[in-house]
C-alpha cells in the first residue's frame, strides 16, 4: 500500500496532489461563524462518500465560552486542532494522519481563558457520533455509542504549547 492512496488523475509523473481545499467562512453575526471546507481530491468510492470535509457553526456565547456544532475534525491530536500554517513542519505525522485527522459529527463547548501571549488556555469538552471509522464520519448516525472527548490546550507565550486529552468511546 502507498503511503497516501489517491486516484490516478491526482498522480502524474511520481507529482502527486496529495491535497486541495476549498474554504468558505465569515461571520453571520457579531457572535456566530461559519466554516464549509471540500477535497476534491478525495475518493469518494472507497467508503468517504463526499468530499465535504467541514462543515461548521461557532456561537460565541460571551465569558470566554463558545459552541461548535457540525462536522469537523474529532480533536485527538494537536496537529488536527491546528491550523496547518501554525504547525513546524511541513510533513504530518503518521499518528495525527491515522487518528487527528479524522472528521465525525458533533458539538463542542470551548472555555478559553489567560493570555495568549502570556500564559493561557482553552478547556473543550466534546461529543461525536462515533462514526469516524464508518464513511469518514460523514454518514447519518446510526451508532448508539457515542465518542466524548476532553482536552486541555495550555500555552505559555506564543511558542510553548502544553495540553492533554481523552477520548471515551470508539
Amino acid at each position: 500500500a502507498k503511503y497516501f492512496s489517491l486516484r490516478s488523475e491526482f498522480t502524474e509523473n511520481t507529482f502527486t496532489i496529495r491535497r486541495s481545499e476549498i474554504k468558505l467562512s465569515g461571520t453571520i453575526t457579531e457572535d456566530v461563524e461559519y466554516e464549509v471546507m471540500l477535497d476534491p481530491s478525495i475518493n469518494t468510492s472507497g467508503g468517504n462518500p463526499s468530499i465535504l470535509q467541514d462543515a461548521v457553526i461557532v456561537y460565541k456565547v460571551g465569558g470566554g465560552f463558545e459552541a461548535k456544532l457540525g462536522q469537523f475534525k474529532n480533536l485527538q491530536t494537536y496537529e488536527g486542532v491546528t491550523s496547518s500554517s501554525e504547525i513546524m513542519f511541513a510533513e504530518r505525522a503518521q499518528l495525527a494522519r491515522q487518528f487527528g485527522d479524522k472528521r465525525d459529527r458533533g458539538a463542542a463547548l470551548s472555555y478559553g481563558f489567560g493570555d495568549p501571549k502570556e500564559f493561557g488556555g482553552k478547556a473543550t469538552l466534546a461529543f461525536f457520533n462515533g462514526l469516524n471509522d464508518s464513511m469518514s464520519g460523514k454518514g447519518n448516525d446510526t451508532n448508539a455509542q457515542k465518542d466524548f472527548v476532553a482536552r486541555l490546550d495550555l500555552n505559555y507565550g506564543k511558542t510553548m504549547k502544553f495540553g492533554l486529552y481523552t477520548l471515551q468511546g470508539s
